[in-house]
């Protein structure tokens, strides 16, 4: 009797975490660190930054480029976007997205500024 009861009580906390989990992702908010507040910015400010910096960017993404490389343009600019899951997203060019993630320098060449895409969902 015990074990079973065990066994259910741990199901049901196992599928509460489950669920739980599953309703938090693409939800995640960069943040800075002491002011709390959400790193909205555009392509042009996320181009100023330094390398490894996190910050969300809102806009479309127009084109793909090859591989896990797109374009994504926003009001005031584009940036090369590096997508390596899309989590069973379907985006066209026309949709406005929201994405978080980290710029990224390439070593080569410092003009080179990519970013690198973690969280994408789509804004309504």
């Amino acid at each position: 009797m015990k074990k079973r009861t065990f066994f259910f009580a741990f199901c049901f906390f196992s599928l509460f975490i489950v669920a739980f989990v599953h309703a938090q992702q693409g939800e995640i908010v960069w943040q800075q660190s002491h002011t709390g507040e959400s790193l909205t910015i555009t392509v042009r400010q996320a181009l100023a930054l330094p390398h490894r910096s996190p910050a969300i960017l809102r806009g479309n993404i127009i084109q793909h480029l090859c591989g896990d490389r797109y374009l994504f343009r926003d009001p005031s600019g584009e940036i090369v976007i590096i997508i390596n899951t899309w989590r069973g997203l379907y985006i066209s060019p026309t949709d406005f997205v929201e994405i978080g993630g980290e710029l990224r320098q390439s070593n080569k060449n410092r003009q080179a500024i990519t970013f690198d895409v973690m969280i994408i969902r789509i804004v309504i």
